[in-house]
């Protein structure tokens, strides 16, 4: 995968040979900083086996899978839970800002105002907090939340308003 779009514009000129190392180092620390990548080199399934880094769980004994999020990088994320995990997630939710395109099909995507909470946020955010209040002991939760999830995810204590003034 390649993350500098306009590789051959910054090779052009200049010295090229630096330009190129300096390419790849960026190139490597992207990588390194995906975060579906991260999650396919930290999570996987076999058979009734998941693994989440050291920590391993027997799949026959647990209960449902849930998957809930918010933030700009959580889209990646739950879509590699998804490629990971498929039929297995019973229920997901995950907020992501308006213009983040995707698809998931065991996690419903919301988008929601960033860096400004809407109602939309709101909205998934109370969608969110029922859903975790329907788990039960043995259930395994997958709790996503990257950089954002304060204004995706907003859901203010009784007395402050959800509305501007």
């Amino acid at each position: 995968m390649s993350y500098v779009k306009n590789r051959e514009r910054l090779l052009d000129h200049g010295n090229r040979n630096a330009r190129e190392i300096t390419i790849k180092l960026v190139e490597k620390a992207l990588a390194k900083a995906d975060p579906y990548l991260a999650v396919k080199n930290l999570v996987s399934l076999e058979n009734d086996t998941l693994t989440v880094g050291c920590h391993t769980f027997d799949l026959s004994k647990a209960g449902n899978i849930y998957v809930v999020g918010a933030g700009k990088a959580t889209y990646p994320i739950a879509k590699a839970l998804e490629e990971i995990l498929g039929d297995r997630i019973k229920q997901g939710i995950v907020i992501c800002k308006y213009g983040q395109d995707g698809e998931l099909d065991k996690i419903d995507l919301r988008l929601a105002s960033h860096p400004i909470p809407d109602e939309a946020g709101l909205a998934a955010a109370k969608d969110i907090y029922s859903l975790a209040e329907g788990t039960k002991p043995g259930d395994i939760v997958f709790a996503a939340f990257t950089g954002g999830s304060t204004a995706l995810l907003p859901y203010p204590v009784d007395g402050v308003s959800s509305s501007s003034p």
